[in-house]
Formats: structure tokens, sequence, C-alpha cells
């Protein structure tokens, strides 16, 4: 059935048409998801790994897929979030010395790489997310 023009649900856009309706339809799914795929998120909700396995399959899709690299060869920086747990820290050394075995590994916490970016050695960094804000005091040297 074509739809009149004088018909409020019609609108035309110079290049787009829309059909308005009042019943509510499902929300597409994400871009990078296909059918019968679950999608895990690799991070807890304060910024902390959650699952180690999708941390690893992340960081090989980077390393070896996108990047082409063999990371045997290259040494690693990581940015840390700043309320991780000494346990966390040295669970990403272990996964990362025996499962890629870089020649070297330095972990950053995001406030240091924030101060240092701006060009400062001393700084009070704030960072404000979508669930969460946290304040650090920046000092050289604060790691």
């Amino acid at each position: 059935q074509q739809q009149q023009r004088g018909d409020p649900r019609f609108h035309r856009s110079p290049s787009f048409f829309f059909f308005l309706s009042s019943t509510p339809t499902p929300p597409p799914p994400p871009p990078f998801s296909k059918p019968q795929q679950q999608v895990v998120p690799a991070f807890g909700p304060d910024g902390t790994y959650a699952d180690w396995d999708a941390v690893e399959a992340l960081w090989d899709h980077a390393l070896k897929d996108r990047l082409r690299l063999d990371a045997s060869e290259h040494p690693f920086m990581l940015a840390e979030p700043t309320a991780q747990p000494d346990r966390d820290r040295e669970e990403v050394v272990e996964r990362v010395f025996e499962g890629r075995g870089p020649p070297a590994l330095f972990l950053a916490r995001d406030a240091v790489l924030s101060s240092f970016a701006t060009g400062r050695a001393t700084a009070m960094v704030v960072d404000a997310g979508h669930d969460s804000t946290t304040g650090e005091p920046c000092f050289f040297p604060c790691f």
C-alpha cells in the first residue's frame, strides 16, 4: 500500500525514507556479532580484567591478525586501570611472558600515561567514564 504525502506517519528526507510505526522494533544486533555467537566482555565493570581467555584472544587478534607482529621480537607496554589489584598485575605478567614471550614488559597506570601525555610529571588526573570516576594524584616518580 502506497502512503500519501499528507499521512503524518510518512516522512521524506532528501535521501532517506522513514516509516514511523507505533509498534516497537527490537534493537539491531551489534555490527560485530554473528548469528549463534555470544559476545563476552573481557573487562569487568571497574575496568579490570574479568575473562582472561577473552583478554588473551584480544591480544592475539591485535598482534597476529591486525599488526602481523611476532610478539617475541617486540617489547610490550600495557596500560592498566588505576584500581587494578596486584594479583591481576601478576596474572598479566605471567600470561604475557608465558604465552607470547616478549623481550620486555612495562605495565603503566592510566593516570601516569595521561600525565606524561600532557607533558607533565606532576598532575592531578581525573578519569570520568560512563559508570565510574577516579581521581589520582601523580608526581614524579609515581609508579
